[in-house]
């Protein structure tokens, strides 16, 4: 994996694929939350991007999907939140975004934007991320830091920069605004 510092959204038509982070949450009108992050920016660009991941999210699960062509590049999404979860102790409050934890009480059901990022279901996606990369030939994919924004986790403190150098080869372009996001 190599490191690239600026906007993804101006790497559309210029890279094989672009990758999301999303959760596996969907609405009861069968479409994806893509609330934040680069999940909204795409949302804002295409808004049948909800319907499209929904679709995927109700069919396949929360998993790695392909969900639109773009030009010359493919859109996949790529979870690092899980659906949801019941929150059945006080101590589990630390697994929601530090912004929505005052809005659930024990026995609550917490949807899956309003969690952390989760380091297994990003080890997930990243392995079935590298499958994709064969099977789908792709050739250069732009990929966030995941579950580091919205997620709240830490890229260095919590491993995330250790499983995506485990898990991605040379074709693979972690990209961020800052050069410094590299070193959180």
């Amino acid at each position: 994996m190599k490191y690239a510092v600026g906007n993804i959204m101006q790497m559309i038509d210029k890279v094989s694929a672009i990758v999301i982070t999303t959760n596996g949450f969907t609405k009861s009108n069968g479409e994806a939350v893509m609330g934040r992050g680069i999940a909204e920016q795409f949302k804002n660009m295409c808004p049948e991007l909800p319907r499209i991941l929904g679709s995927k999210l109700i069919q396949h699960g929360n998993n790695v999907h392909f969900l639109k062509q773009m030009g010359k590049t493919r859109i996949y999404s790529f979870p690092v939140k899980a659906e949801g979860m019941k929150l059945e102790k006080p101590e589990q409050k630390e697994l929601i975004v530090s912004h929505a934890r005052y809005k659930f009480s024990v026995g609550m059901y917490v949807p899956g934007f309003a969690l952390k990022a989760d380091v297994a279901i990003i080890e997930r996606s990243l392995k079935q991320l590298a499958q994709v990369h064969v099977q789908d030939g792709l050739s250069s994919v732009i990929i966030p830091i995941v579950g580091c924004g919205a997620g709240e986790l830490s890229f260095n403190g919590d491993g995330i920069h250790d499983l995506m150098m485990e898990h991605l080869n040379e074709h693979f372009y972690c990209m961020s605004f800052r050069k410094d996001d590299f070193l959180k």
